[in-house]
């Protein structure tokens, strides 16, 4: 059956009145504004004036997407000139997903006009330099004596189905006479067939950037990945165009892992990065701008990798003759351990001491890092090791002992036995001689082991006694001729005096004497280094009473005698004036 007088409703893919606010639009220079002085519908359309000189200027429209079920299609628009006729002229040109520019009358364009295509061919005269950029081509030119429509039929349905299209309206003027100009306005792309927004459809199945595969029993295909990230792959098509698109990634089954870019045109190759082994099922999501969506999928085993050995502990400190048992694990490409371990694995050291095959490491030398190292395959993992002295024990003996002229050490045993010693009094090394009492430092040596003790000497006796013995006879220390303040040989000197001075209390010995050059009254007198238990002073007075302390200085000494001097200037009113010496036993 027919129905008489039907007829079919064409759709509008596209139209652009210039009356809200246009965008996308691009003019070649500022000479095509929008204005309100002349249009086809209230109240808007694109004019550029006809200038003097010679331009050529253009107005190129937004991207055109046309679906790819379009057909029939037809391009409309009013457009109102007053341009000089046969000098200045306009054109009509198409770019299909942003490729070279054609006009119309092209051969190959795919289109023709359908109602006030060109009226005029512009003049190729005069000089070149002023002829139009046109000169020569078909143009509308003119005055089109108001508002007329321009149809253009799109008549090669596959080369503009699909494809994004592009319109530019460019006016060429010579140079000369200036003319109105040229307004352009509601402009439309219409067309047949099924032009409802149709979902994205998926060119190349999602899939990663590793072309290793493999199925399991129940038939599932997976993509074999052995490190930590891939590369995912999709792409699609559009009847708005692919770069409308917008691809999302999501994890359908599997663990948490990262993926970047995502939600975004660019997200049709994106990166995953895993953390952890297993199987994965990806999903992509394609949108295009009302929501359309098709969904793919792949999916992903990722397999356990060797990538490292890792050592426990990583850093260790260990006494010297001590062991520490170290472990070693083989790590997948996720620094987890690897499921499937090395039945053994190489241990080997650079020093410090030595490790068996099991992982055990026994200090023989303080020092360090040293590095331990566990190997598999090609594989090696490594361990810091300090080794330091172990700790040892100092018992010092003979702490107490009666002075008898000769040096007194202490003695020092050691646990473990046998370890070397440094053993300081009052921080000499050289032990004691005289009575007293002395601080004793005691310090292992030995650079395997650490550890000390302090105590302290006491050297009971003096010198003074010692010397009694020495130079009288036991009749004469019981009679009392040996007393610090008896005068055996009846020299007005005392027996600690000749201690203090060295001389022989059995034997005259001349007095000290001061002596005077006018200038100075000075007493001068040697004692021996060996005397160490007698404090030596002098003292100054004019009136044998009121004596005040005069110093002592050293002018001269040998390996075994020291010379002290005692001087003071003379008064020049002085009537008498004394310095006597001080002795004190210790």
């Amino acid at each position: 059956a027919s129905l008489a007088d039907a007829f079919a409703v064409i759709g509008s893919l596209w139209n652009e009145n210039f009356d809200g606010s246009p965008s996308g639009w691009i003019p070649s220079s500022n000479s095509w504004i929008l204005t309100n002085t002349n249009s086809h519908t209230p109240s808007t359309s694109y004019f550029i004036a006809a200038t003097s000189s010679k331009t050529t200027t253009s107005l190129t429209s937004p991207a055109i997407p046309i679906p790819v079920n379009a057909s029939d299609l037809q391009l409309k628009f009013w457009q109102s000139r007053n341009l000089q006729s046969g000098q200045d002229g306009g054109r009509l040109e198409f770019s299909l997903d942003n490729g070279p520019w054609f006009d119309i009358t092209s051969a190959g364009s795919g289109a023709s006009f359908a109602s006030n295509g060109y009226n005029a061919t512009i003049k190729n005269t005069g000089k070149p330099s002023d002829r139009s950029a046109f000169a020569g081509l078909q143009a509308w030119s003119g005055n089109s004596g108001g508002f007329i429509e321009t149809i253009v039929n799109l008549t090669d349905t596959p080369k503009y189905a699909d494809s994004s299209l592009r319109i530019r309206w460019t006016l060429a003027t010579n140079a000369g006479t200036a003319s109105p100009g040229w307004f352009i306005d509601s402009i439309s792309l219409t067309g047949d067939g099924d032009l409802t927004n149709q979902p994205p459809v998926i060119v190349t199945s999602p899939s990663s950037s590793f072309t290793e595969t493999i199925t399991d029993l129940e038939g599932t295909l997976f993509e074999i990945i052995r490190g930590t990230s891939a590369t995912l792959l999709v792409s699609a098509s559009d009847d708005a165009g692919e770069p409308n698109l917008t691809y999302t990634w999501s994890i359908a089954s599997g663990s948490p892992a990262f993926i970047s870019p995502n939600g975004t045109n660019p997200a049709q190759s994106t990166t995953i990065t895993f953390e952890e082994t297993g199987d994965y099922q990806l999903q992509v999501a394609i949108a295009d701008l009302d929501g359309l969506t098709t969904v793919g999928s792949v999916n992903i085993r990722v397999l356990e990798t060797p990538s490292d050995i890792a050592l426990s502990p990583a850093i260790a400190t260990i006494p010297f003759g001590g062991n520490t048992s170290f472990n070693a694990t083989l790590l997948d490409q996720f620094g987890s351990p690897a499921i499937a371990q090395p039945a053994s694995f190489i241990w080997t050291t650079n020093g410090g001491g030595t490790v068996d095959p099991n992982g055990l490491f026994t200090a023989n030398a303080t020092g360090g890092p040293f590095v331990l190292s566990a190997s598999s395959g090609s594989f090696t993992g490594t361990s810091s090791i300090n080794v330091t002295p172990s700790s040892a024990t100092v018992t010092l003996g003979n702490l107490t002992q009666e002075f008898d002229g000769t040096p007194r050490p202490v003695t020092a045993t050691t646990t473990p036995s046998g370890l070397p010693v440094e053993i300081t009094y009052d921080g000499s090394t050289t032990p004691p001689v005289a009575p007293g009492s002395y601080a004793i430092e005691a310090n292992i040596t030995s650079p395997n082991y650490q550890g000390g003790n302090s105590g302290q000497l006491t050297v009971t006796g003096s010198l003074f006694t010692n010397w009694q013995s020495d130079t009288f006879t036991p009749e004469q220390i019981s009679s009392g001729e040996a007393n610090p303040t008896a005068d055996p040989d009846k020299d007005s000197l005392p027996n600690l005096v000749e201690y203090a001075l060295g001389t022989s209390p059995l034997t005259p010995t001349p007095p000290l004497t001061a002596n005077s050059d006018g200038e100075f009254l000075t007493l001068t007198f040697d004692h021996p280094l060996e005397i160490t238990d007698i404090n030596y002073g002098a003292q100054l007075s004019n009136i044998l009473s009121d004596w005040s302390p005069l110093a002592l200085e050293v002018i001269g000494e040998t390996n075994t005698t020291r010379t002290l001097r005692a001087r003071t200037p003379i008064p020049t009113e002085a009537d008498s004036l004394f310095i006597r010496l001080k002795l004190e036993l210790q």
